[in-house]
């Protein structure tokens, strides 16, 4: 089992610490993990199937 910090969240989203903080006030993130008093993480299995449930997009449908 392993810990996904915030900041290597956003590193693999490629989004920024805001974009994050956005995803999570509209529940669009797994929820985090209390590790300690001022440490909180996101299980990388949550992750992995968040980003698995999340939709394909079409290529062609961006051309139109």
């Amino acid at each position: 089992m392993k810990i996904i910090r915030p900041y290597q969240l956003m590193e693999k989203l490629s989004v920024s610490r805001t974009t994050l903080w956005r995803m999570e006030q509209r529940g669009e993130l797994p929820s985090r993990r209390q590790i300690s008093q001022r440490l909180v993480g996101w299980l990388e299995s949550d992750l992995e199937s968040w980003l698995k449930s999340r939709p394909l997009v079409n290529s062609l449908d961006d051309k139109k």
